[in-house]
């Protein structure tokens, strides 16, 4: 198994002291997003197990890891993303594809778990391999502020969405998520009222279909959800030109498209 297939988080309290109630909440809460995280990477597969290999009672450290191997790398992306919200300064440009808005949502909840006095203050994660450890990258409760930062932002415009429909929700709400064919990123689709819709959604489930509507993104053009208003099935082996992440297919061929805007507005 990789060495970046281990995560080592370090929980840190008042006066060197951690409650137990905030050790359980906080483990509970970092499994979580590991969770969301792999379900995201791994495109909607069942997420592995993952197990306790390592635990210190000094600033409580604990390292996780994957139960049984796999091809998909989830700490890297865990450790991509904790940093990219966790930085100092401005909010961050690009957040990585799979760390989604459920992973977000988690983290803010982590947060939730932190506080100046009393109680758990902060976290430090890192990859702990066999080799030398990755950056060490720190939360706090500021973490909160700068993940609603992160969910406020972003625009919406009209288009379409094509992708592999999984994972029907009825239960808190009615959605259904696309798996976008550009950027792999889940977007959520919440039905449109009506036993109709419903039955539609159902009978899209493990189908390739384009999903037109409102798309909401996020500040860096990932999409987030799409308000439905049509949904097609594509065919199986559809042929085309198929664009990358911020591409323009048969338009700007191997350039890169930043530069290919830059150079428009020369």
């Amino acid at each position: 198994m990789p060495d970046d297939e281990s995560l080592t988080f370090v929980l840190h309290g008042e006066n060197d002291i951690v409650p137990v109630d905030a050790l359980v909440d906080a483990v509970k809460r970092i499994a979580k997003l590991v969770y969301d995280v792999q379900y995201v990477a791994g495109r909607g597969l069942k997420p592995r197990p993952w197990v306790i290999v390592r635990l210190s009672s000094s600033s409580p450290s604990i390292t996780i890891r994957p139960a049984v191997k796999s091809t998909v790398a989830t700490v890297p992306i865990v450790l991509e993303g904790l940093r990219a919200v966790a930085s100092e300064g401005e909010m961050p440009a690009e957040l990585p594809a799979m760390f989604g808005e459920d992973a977000l949502v988690d983290l803010r909840r982590i947060g939730q778990g932190l506080s100046k006095r009393g109680g758990l203050t902060d976290i430090t994660f890192s990859a702990n391999g066999d080799s030398t450890p990755t950056e060490v990258t720190r939360i706090d409760q500021r973490i909160r502020e700068r993940v609603d930062s992160v969910l406020r932002s972003g625009y919406t415009e009209h288009g379409s969405i094509e992708g592999r429909v999984d994972a029907i929700q009825t239960h808190r709400g009615r959605w259904f998520t696309v798996w976008d064919d550009v950027t792999g990123a889940p977007v959520r689709c919440p039905i449109p009222e009506g036993r109709f819709w419903l039955e539609r959604a159902k009978a899209a489930l493990t189908t390739r279909q384009v999903v037109s509507g409102q798309i909401r993104y996020f500040g860096n053009g990932l999409p987030r959800s799409i308000t439905v208003e049509e949904m097609k099935p594509l065919a199986q082996d559809a042929q085309g030109p198929k664009a990358t992440f911020g591409g323009i297919p048969d338009i700007i061929g191997d350039e890169d498209s930043v530069e290919y805007i830059r150079r428009l507005h020369e």
